[in-house]
């Protein structure tokens, strides 16, 4: 008898934000009017094959301002998909200062994922190739953090902290210009903010499923 594959659902009531970026659009799709500000990154195909469904940030100048700050205080998750266009290092989520106390980032190179939360650093360690996608969730709940890759967990620690509220959130980039930016050479795509701790069955749900 064959058997009847699993259909993941992961819920949208914590839902903040959410970029489809359908056909460039740069609408939140949440339904909270989170609309972003493309400065300099360009249209490309998604991890699925979907053209005009993920965008491009060039490394130098390419960032996406959420124009809001989105990140909660103590308690949240990121869903997103990445491509390494690069092995450069750089910040593919940023909500800070340029100050280590004031720092909410989630970075990567091609030896590394990291999260950084006011000078805290957990990081993911191996070896990532250039051009291949990888989903990456990132978890808050109070003092514990959590990295998931691929809808595994790879690394954990209990050396969580307040996050940064002053800036606004940067999709490609930490602060969109000026001393420390960290710009990412990558591609992004289907990122998602949420306020409440992701499950480990919403995470693979996140990873296998466009909804």
């Amino acid at each position: 008898m064959r058997r009847r594959q699993r259909k993941y659902k992961f819920s949208r009531t914590d839902l903040k934000a959410e970029y489809l970026f359908n056909s460039g659009s740069m609408s939140d799709s949440s339904g909270n009017g989170h609309t972003a500000t493309n400065i300099n990154a360009t249209q490309t195909t998604d991890h699925l094959g979907n053209a005009n469904s993920a965008m491009s940030f060039n490394g130098i100048d390419a960032t996406l301002n959420c124009n809001s700050v989105l990140l909660p205080t103590t308690i949240w998750s990121t869903s997103l998909w990445v491509k390494l266009l690069s092995t450069s290092a750089g910040h593919y989520l940023g909500q800070y200062t340029y100050s280590q106390a004031g720092r909410t980032v989630l970075s990567s190179s091609s030896t590394y994922f990291r999260f950084s939360l006011s000078g805290d650093q957990l990081n993911y360690t191996g070896s990532f190739a250039v051009g291949q996608w990888y989903h990456i969730v990132c978890i808050l709940n109070g003092s514990s953090k959590k990295i998931f890759f691929n809808a595994k967990q790879v690394a954990s620690d209990s050396n969580g902290t307040s996050t940064y509220q002053g800036n606004n959130t940067f999709l490609g980039s930490t602060r969109g210009g000026g001393t420390g930016n960290n710009f990412a050479n990558v591609c992004l795509g289907y990122p998602r903010i949420f306020t409440g701790v992701k499950t480990n069955y919403e995470i693979k749900a996140l990873k296998y499923n466009k909804q």
